[in-house]
């Protein structure tokens, strides 16, 4: 892979070599919310191509007050779930495989059909049709970052979203 934006090469280098820092360069630093999810992009297209691996769902971070509060962000941001980190219930994972780990309980939901595009944003009522099931889920957080409360969103992003790996629960 070649042609990474400096700050996704910086990333991927601390990713690989299991090494925490600051933050991002300030000369590398995402200049902008779209630029962060280029870099993001462009992580997780090395991530695919590196572990042979494809995106099999997506994250949704900072959807809380606490949360976003904790973080010094205005709202929520994505980041991509990897088919070579997504595990089924009962898997064990090794520590020494992630550089700083939170573990986080959430849920997943399944889609049972395609959402289509809307002009308008779809609400609980309007998205609940296209949800086929909703399952336990646990996520790890891992990022490369001393406190990754300080580091702002653009790092955040694009460091994907801080996902480290999941663990899907079954559907009964």
């Amino acid at each position: 892979m070649t042609n990474l934006s400096p700050a996704a090469d910086f990333l991927l280098e601390k990713r690989f070599y299991k090494k925490v820092v600051d933050n991002i360069p300030e000369a590398a630093y995402p200049a902008s919310e779209n630029e962060a999810y280029d870099v993001q992009k462009q992580i997780v297209s090395h991530l695919t191509f590196h572990h042979q691996s494809s995106i099999c769902g997506y994250k949704l971070a900072c959807t809380n007050d606490a949360a976003k509060e904790a973080l010094g962000v205005s709202g929520p941001f994505s980041g991509c779930m990897l088919s070579h980190s997504t595990y089924p219930s009962g898997k064990s994972l090794v520590a020494d495989d992630f550089v700083l780990r939170v573990v986080e309980q959430e849920f997943a939901f399944i889609l049972g059909e395609d959402i289509p595009l809307s002009n308008e944003s779809y609400t609980a009522q309007t998205i609940k049709p296209f949800i086929g099931a909703l399952i336990p889920a646990i996520e790890v957080v891992d990022h490369r970052y001393t406190d990754f409360t300080k580091v702002g969103k653009g790092a955040l992003i694009a460091d994907n979203a801080i996902h480290g790996a999941s663990i899907l629960g079954g559907t009964k």
